[in-house]
């Protein structure tokens, strides 16, 4: 026994091991768009401003806390906001262990660990554009709603155990509202545990009533927040009607379902094989799951379900979107091969060893292969594992030159190298006090620059809404808080088209003639480059 949890704890220690590796490389990985928004907000409410009211994102507030966090111990910078993503992911990998032992078995705990491990690197799945997301902090808050809903065997749970899985449904609500679906399936899970009988579903209605309780305590910390700094309208706006009416109108058809498979596709483009088998035995796992397990079967089904209409609800499908069906997809995968492994024929031992064989010392070392030619493809060969140990020649903005996103035809719409070089122009040409503007996506220019906004509107989704209310409403907004405070700057963003803006932010400037004229008569262009113009206010 003492061998077995010995060779266990080596098997475990290796994986963590393995999980540092992986992640050292990413710790110099720079902000991508949405980080840049996230960030901006984030420093912002270290300075007293109220995100929402004074700067607006659509999300719910758990991310700018969470990163205010990370700036106010670690320091602001990038790389806190890394550390914090791997610090969190290493915890979160380690309940999922436990969570993986407990619903399964220990074999089926290492090897889930291990595809959670591979795929959430960096190399293949989130990569720079995905680290420090709201799916990555999102994961650990329902795996521990999972831990708590699983039934005991041998045992009654605790009524309050529903209780506790309701803070923990909560705190996944402030981090992001699509999970919703999720939480609505555990409820209806709640419902169901003890039987379809007249006791037990008024156990059930009463467990559910104590899960609804938990999630508006965990919520109550960030109503109370706004509430007291006179920002609940704003919030209210931003989280619920604004989310409501901006997707209301995107249809679920074939496009949608394409949009699904491209990408989530994209986790494997790099690990073809290893990701498709993944996937074969996850299908396999989900069918001898429904057939072999039984106390665990409704709530290991209902989460996949709720994972997945959780993902499909937010509609856009960016492909970090997905990490939230890494760990059910590890599940079903480690039990499926296991299942298939433990089901190869009895008779003829030889033809029985021969298939171990292969898979032991073909088919494991394949993928093993094709996982280091990942590595290398991503850190050595671009030079960035050798100058993270101080042997190669990169500067900091050659390394950056290297994360550009090429995602909407053939343009590039976001290049972290052309933000830096833009943050330091402005900060080199603006005084103390001086405030500027971004017409565009690239809000990560106001947590670079550290200069201010003139705008609430620290980017233009809500400006170029299709709903007529919103669209216009935000634009009058834009424009008293302009004939208040002119910014010194006003940069235009060219060639960042994207999924969500298919016309451009420069383009876009045509549909705004208030603030075209604004810019004849009372600007000058001072500099064009590869992605900006920067036009100065005549002083």
């Amino acid at each position: 026994m003492k061998g077995e949890k010995k060779s266990g704890l080596i098997g475990l220690f290796a994986i963590l091991l393995l999980f540092i590796l992986l992640r050292l490389p990413t710790l110099h990985e720079p902000f991508g768009r949405d980080q840049g928004i996230f960030a901006t907000i984030a420093s912002g409410l270290l300075q007293g401003k109220i995100p929402y009211r004074d700067l607006w994102d659509h999300k719910p507030p758990g991310i700018y806390f969470l990163y205010a966090l990370a700036f106010k111990v670690l320091g602001r910078e990038m790389r806190s906001i890394s550390l914090l993503d791997g610090l969190y992911t290493l915890f979160t990998l380690l309940f999922f262990f436990k969570l993986a032992k407990e619903l399964f078995n220990r074999r089926v705990a290492y090897l889930s660990t291990f595809l959670f491990t591979v795929l959430t690197s960096g190399i293949f799945f989130l990569g720079w554009w995905g680290r420090g997301q709201p799916e990555v902090f999102l994961l650990l808050p329902v795996l521990g709603l999972i831990y708590l809903l699983k039934p005991v065997a041998g045992e009654e749970k605790s009524l309050f155990s529903s209780f506790f899985a309701g803070i923990l449904g909560g705190i996944a609500l402030s981090l992001k509202t699509t999970i919703f679906p999720l939480m609505f399936l555990c409820s209806f899970f709640l419902l169901i545990e003890d039987g379809m009988s007249t006791r037990g579903i008024k156990k059930g209605i009463v467990k559910i009533l104590l899960f609804s309780s938990g999630v508006i305590i965990a919520l109550l910390p960030f109503l109370i927040f706004f509430g007291m700094n006179t920002a609940w309208g704003e919030f209210f706006y931003s989280n619920v009607t604004f989310n409501l009416a901006a997707h209301t109108n995107h249809p679920y058809d074939l496009a949608f379902l394409k949009k699904f498979k491209d990408n989530f596709g994209v986790i494997g483009t790099r690990i073809h094989f290893l990701w498709s088998t993944i996937i074969l035995l996850a299908l396999y796992g989900f069918v001898r799951v429904n057939r072999d397990v039984q106390k665990e079967r409704a709530l290991l089904i209902l989460w996949i379900v709720g994972t997945i209409l959780s993902i499909c609800i937010g509609w856009w499908l960016f492909y970090y979107h997905f990490i939230i069906l890494i760990p059910p997809l590890a599940l079903f995968a480690s039990y499926g091969f296991f299942q298939l492994f433990d089901r190869l024929p009895s008779q003829g031992r030889k033809a029985h060893q021969m298939i171990r064989s292969l898979i032991l010392y073909l088919f494991i070392p394949f993928l093993l292969l094709e996982f280091l030619f990942a590595y290398y493809h991503s850190y050595v060969s671009t030079g960035i594992i050798s100058a993270l140990i101080g042997g190669g020649k990169l500067n900091a903005e050659e390394i950056y030159s290297r994360y550009k996103v090429q995602e909407y035809n053939t343009i590039t719409d976001f290049s972290f190298r052309e933000d830096y070089r833009l943050s330091d122009y402005l900060k080199a040409h603006t005084n103390k006090g001086e405030k500027i503007f971004i017409w565009g996506w690239e809000s990560l220019v106001y947590f670079l620059s550290e200069i201010e906004p003139t705008s609430r509107f620290i980017f233009i989704y809500p400006l170029i809404q299709s709903n007529l209310n919103i669209r216009e409403g935000t634009r009058k907004i834009l424009w008293a808080e302009f004939q208040e405070k002119e910014p010194q700057y006003f940069i235009v963003t060219k060639n960042d088209q994207n999924p969500i803006d298919e016309i451009g932010s420069e383009r876009r400037l045509a549909f705004f003639p208030e603030i075209e004229e604004l810019l004849k008569c009372k600007y000058v262009k001072e500099k064009e480059t590869e992605r900006f113009i920067i036009y100065r206010r005549i002083t």
